[in-house]
């Protein structure tokens, strides 16, 4: 009983030492309190789309790295993303193709717009823009102020040859959540250019979104068990390390606190979502093996089978995981699901080649980027 309370009155104190520190950044880093939209890229499916986005404050945060920031100018910029009060109750206009939709965010500052497709919406181009304003607000001061957006929806082309589904979390990055003072490190201290994704990743995937004719558009999709919080911090490492441009499917606090097992229950529903999204195509699902990757991916495969061509799981797990992972392989394999376990991006490159989803000639490239990332890795690390 002892040692509860006085961790109990521990936790009290850094909490509010915590707090006089953030309000006492705040003053000294005069900080603005000006409101933003922050709209999420999406996709559309067969027959329509919905985006989602937030209103909250504008303190300031820089939207793309710098090569001359430094670990304080991150940990700040990440601090100012992270730390601003949502807006409720606020009217929002959203307009797409010269119709316009309003809605009023709720009490987390999210709101969430659906739009039908029509016969001629997809038109040449694969993302469009949607314009976002906040029409009647006005500032504490009771001054009006003109707030605008752009948000971006993926309409992919009829043609396109097969989907990605792909994690990001330990996958495309290591989180290294094992560890939470390199959790830390590696979420809020390194900006996305120090974030290394895993060897050859980018060259891989954009050899899978050109296909076997290397000019397909294959559309891909990002899942993640981080909140919508970090969204701008994923889509820069996105942009730094060339890989596809495409829709983040992250979470919500409130999804986050309803789902015992949120993780996979997340990470299923959006796998779902997308699949449905596209009845008549097939797909490729990417993970790893650390959490539920592989169980959520089988458990899809079981359900869409014939729609799934390959699933790929990278092996960043300890030997007892892996075991697990290989059995359900070999259960896969018996329900005539290709799931394959790899030791690295390179191999699951070959193994794409052969089953004809890439080019051969994309093979050298995918080594290539391998050998020059684990050297700048290496160098990461030093």
């Amino acid at each position: 009983m002892n040692w509860r309370k006085k961790l109990s009155e521990l936790s009290s104190s850094a909490e509010e030492k915590f707090d006089s520190l953030k309000d006492g950044l705040k003053d000294r880093l005069k900080l603005k309190d000006d409101v933003m939209i922050l709209p999420y890229r999406t996709y559309a499916g067969k027959d329509k789309f919905s985006i989602k986005g937030r209103v909250i404050e504008d303190k300031g945060a820089k939207s793309t790295a710098d090569d001359k920031d430094s670990v304080w100018d991150n940990l700040l910029n990440t601090y100012k993303r992270i730390d601003s009060d949502p807006l409720s109750n606020v009217l929002i206009n959203a307009t797409w193709q010269g119709e316009t939709l309003k809605t009023f965010t709720n009490e987390q500052g999210y709101f969430e717009f659906e739009f039908a497709l029509k016969a001629d919406s997809a038109g040449d181009a694969i993302w469009q823009s949607i314009d976002f304003e906040l029409p009647t607000f006005k500032s504490e001061s009771n001054k009006e102020m003109s707030i605008t957006a752009k948000g971006e929806v993926m309409i992919p082309p009829a043609s396109f040859d097969f989907g990605v589904i792909s994690d990001m979390d330990d996958t495309i990055f290591p989180s290294k959540a094992e560890n939470l003072l390199k959790a830390a490190q590696i979420t809020f201290l390194k900006d996305a250019k120090a974030r290394m994704p895993f060897e050859g990743v980018s060259a891989f995937y954009q050899a899978l979104q050109a296909g076997k004719l290397k000019q397909s558009q294959n559309p891909f999709f990002y899942t993640s068990s981080n909140l919508w919080d970090l969204y701008d911090l994923f889509n820069e490492f996105i942009n730094m390390h060339e890989l596809p441009k495409a829709p983040l499917l992250l979470r919500t606090e409130e999804g986050r606190q309803q789902a015992k097992n949120h993780y996979a229950t997340f990470k299923y529903q959006q796998v779902e979502k997308v699949l449905d999204a596209y009845p008549d195509k097939p797909f490729i699902l990417i993970g790893d093996s650390k959490q539920k990757d592989p169980e959520i991916y089988f458990k899809a495969a079981l359900k869409y089978q014939k729609r799934i061509l390959a699933i790929y799981i990278r092996d960043v797990s300890s030997e007892e995981r892996d075991a697990e992972v290989e059995a359900l392989c070999k259960e896969a394999e018996s329900s005539g699901i290709e799931m394959v376990f790899v030791k690295d991006t390179a191999a699951a490159a070959q193994h794409a080649a052969q089953k004809g989803f890439i080019h051969l000639e994309a093979l050298p490239e995918v080594t290539k980027q391998k050998e020059a990332d684990q050297k700048a890795e290496n160098l990461n690390d030093a």
